[in-house]
């Protein structure tokens, strides 16, 4: 572990770590208060005009300072506390917030860095009409990777484009042809620089404060309707199932690809006649599909799944059965490290991840557990999910209706399930510092972090990882460590989530530093930082 002395403690602090605090000598002899300076992170230009806020539980309400043209903030006066600051200026990424401490008599400097916002300008050719073209920031959810929308332009009467205010990160960019009104179908999309399938298509990484260049040509690709009905088996008086509120999803089935979310998920049915189940939609790319039906109002729904294969012509009299979902009970047994039973925390929830796209049609399931440990999640829809419980806790043992399960997956059919759970928590720690900070010190800002990795067979797991980040001095710590096999990495900038996606990490294996964490005992460790270059 690296260690400083007292002299070099009037380090800055980097707005993401805990306070470094001075004494105020030689500043005026005022109570408690604040001070640093912002400066661009790629160039260490000061930055005057920023909008800093400060809250605490010590404040009437948020403190607004602004930061002066040699990038300097300074605030006294503050009561000894815990306070939170956020810093924003335009044209510049938010950093994330921050938590320090102000203690009686001394002042908290504080160094903000902000990196500049990035744009993607281009050309569309081929478009029918104007169109408009949208940026999907490329982030993870539960170890998948997701294509969200985060800006918008339009195509002016040239083919020419401009997306700007861009955080630095991966990007796909796809050109939409018009709508004919806003209840439309997504229309089919054609993404850079001119493929129908995101799988296949180029992303762009943007880097801080750059203009990237993606010109799209449109692919005018054939589409076909899909069309059949919907079997209720229940009897109208139970209600369920019944009316004319439905929904229809098409899922592509590409278990490793890029999950796209678009602002409309949903098919519309567009049959002339929809009675007795009847449906159509229209406007389908030729792929595989999951198709999942859901008829009727919540707490009284109907939930149907096929698999289509969409070839070039349209395809017909499909038939979805639809049942009711099942409820889900289960017990969870929480004990300690040396399997010492312990009482269940009041925050501990049970959350079921869908696979395999469901992901897509129902937001995750959780609920709190009980404290006799026992849960229940009714009206489930049938499908392969993972189970997850939040806090620091590893599924020790999981087992579905009295059968042992290998994993966190489980499968959901029309019967109702069974489960008990046995997870362990734990209060080992880890500890490090990155290596030759004096030379890698002026790349770590609020986006840098250190991720602990499971190795297999417990990857899955995913309440195994940790991630921290990384204070003034270049050090690290993981709490709540479950006792085992890990990799350690340190990032200079990834996102959120992405050591949990098998395809990235697979290019890094190599570069993790393997740590065994004990039943007792803080391991304490040193890594070499992964540059920005290699995850961007």
């Amino acid at each position: 572990m690296r260690t400083v002395s007292l002299a070099l403690v009037t380090s800055i602090l980097i707005l993401w770590a805990a306070a470094v605090v001075l004494p105020s000598q030689g500043i005026q002899q005022r109570s408690a208060g604040v001070q640093g300076r912002v400066t661009v992170s790629e160039s260490a230009q000061v930055l005057p005009g920023v909008a800093i806020t400060l809250r605490g539980s010590t404040l009437d309400g948020p403190k607004i300072l602004q930061s002066d043209d040699a990038g300097r903030f300074e605030v006294f006066g503050l009561a000894p506390g815990l306070y939170t600051i956020e810093a924003h200026h335009n044209g510049f990424t938010r950093p994330p917030t921050s938590l320090f401490s102000v203690i009686a008599g001394q002042i908290t400097t504080l160094q903000v860095k902000l990196r500049q916002q990035g744009a993607v300008s281009g050309q569309v050719t081929r478009m029918p009409g104007q169109g408009a073209v949208q940026a999907l920031r490329v982030s993870y959810r539960e170890g998948t990777k997701v294509a969200i929308t985060v800006a918008a332009a339009s195509i002016d009467d040239m083919g020419r484009y401009r997306l700007f205010g861009l955080d630095p990160g991966e990007y796909y960019v796809v050109a939409l042809p018009p709508s004919t009104t806003p209840f439309d179908k997504p229309p089919n999309p054609t993404y850079f620089p001119s493929e129908t399938d995101i799988s296949n298509a180029i992303s762009i990484r943007l880097r801080p404060g750059a203009e990237a260049r993606a010109d799209i040509v449109v692919q005018s690709t054939a589409t076909v309707s899909v069309s059949g009905r919907t079997i209720n088996p229940l009897p109208p008086e139970t209600g369920r199932g019944r009316g004319y509120f439905e929904t229809y999803y098409l899922v592509p089935q590409r278990r490793d690809a890029v999950v796209v979310e678009m602002p409309l998920r949903w098919t519309p049915n567009v049959a002339s006649d929809i009675t007795n189940g009847k449906f159509e939609l229209s406007g389908v790319l030729p792929g595989r599909y999951d198709l999942y039906a859901r008829k009727g109002t919540p707490g009284a729904q109907l939930f149907g799944h096929i698999e289509v294969d969409v070839q070039d012509r349209p395809l017909k009299d499909l038939v979805i059965p639809l049942a009711p979902g099942p409820r889900i009970e289960g017990r969870v047994s929480y004990q300690d490290q040396n399997g010492k039973g312990l009482p269940i925390p009041a925050s501990l929830q049970v959350r079921l991840l869908g696979q395999q796209g469901l992901d897509l049609v129902i937001s995750s399931l959780a609920v709190t557990v009980r404290s006799d440990g026992r849960f229940e999640i009714p009206d489930v829809v049938a499908g392969r999910y993972k189970l997850v419980l939040t806090g620091p806790v590893d599924i020790t043992s999981l087992r579905q209706d009295g059968v042992s399960l290998v994993g966190t997956s489980i499968v959901v059919g029309t019967r109702p399930v069974s489960l008990e759970a046995t997870v362990m928590t734990s209060d080992q720690q880890v500890r490090g510092s990155l290596r030759n900070w004096e030379q890698v010190s002026q790349n770590v800002d609020a986006f840098s972090r250190v991720s602990l990795v499971p190795e297999p067979p417990r990857r899955e797991d995913l309440s195994l990882y940790r991630a921290s980040r990384i204070d003034p001095v270049g050090n690290f710590t993981f709490s709540s460590v479950i006792p085992g096999e890990y990799r350690l990495f340190a990032w200079e900038d990834l996102a959120p989530g992405a050591e949990q996606n098998k395809k990235f990490m697979s290019r890094f294996e190599g570069r993790g530093f393997r740590v065994t964490v004990p039943s007792s005992g803080t391991p304490e460790v040193q890594v070499d930082m992964i540059p920005s270059e290699e995850t961007q």
